[in-house]
């Protein structure tokens, strides 16, 4: 597992190689109207959320906990260990509980990029003092449309952790489910990602 130093290099190295993506992206597409070379701009704000945060956030309602106990697309601003700033947006953010939880298309695992931004990320946030969970969306494709759905594990092991720690928030019980229960880790392959893979157009 690399250090929150190495990630942040990895980083670094690997923005430089997308911005320069990014910024052909743009001059080659400028006639098209309404092309974004951010594939994340989804216009996401505290009141609108995309479709598999919609099915979390029913579950959430449907457990027994009610919008007060979380904020939806909390912004955080905070530095890495080389004081480097990062502005992050947590999916769902539950302050009594210091977690964020975030809803994970199957690129965050197998897309080097956003796999080693998020693995920075997770680190920054708990020097913090904020955990991370992770649940994975899982997308089914069809001849005419897409199915998209939450990992049912992920899912029931998340609202058993929020509803026991809604009243009695405790950071031991906390740090034993993050250690036992992380979601998919990223595989090797990734984690020693090469730069030169870093050709997938950004659109």
């Amino acid at each position: 597992m690399l250090s929150e130093r190495e990630l942040s290099q990895e980083c670094f190295k690997i923005n430089q190689v997308l911005k320069a993506k990014t910024i052909a992206n743009k001059t080659l597409n400028s006639k098209i109207k309404g092309f974004s070379a951010n594939s994340h701009n989804y216009g996401r704000t505290k009141n609108v959320y995309s479709l598999a945060e919609n099915i979390f956030k029913d579950k959430l309602l449907n457990s027994g906990l009610s919008k007060e106990h979380w904020i939806h697309e909390y912004p955080i601003q905070v530095k890495d260990v080389s004081g480097k700033s990062h502005t992050y947006h947590i999916d769902f953010y539950f302050p009594k509980q210091r977690l964020a939880v975030e809803i994970n298309p199957m690129f965050h695992y197998n897309y080097a990029p956003v796999a080693l931004r998020d693995q920075l990320r997770a680190k920054i946030l708990s020097r913090y003092g904020i955990k991370t969970l992770d649940i994975k969306v899982n997308i089914r494709q069809l001849p005419h449309s897409q199915i998209t759905s939450l990992d049912k594990a992920d899912v029931v092991r998340a609202i058993k952790l929020l509803r026991s720690l809604k009243n009695h928030p405790n950071s031991g019980v906390l740090d034993h489910y993050i250690t036992n229960h992380r979601v998919t880790p990223i595989s090797k392959a990734v984690t020693s990602f090469p730069i030169k893979n870093c050709d997938k157009r950004v659109n």
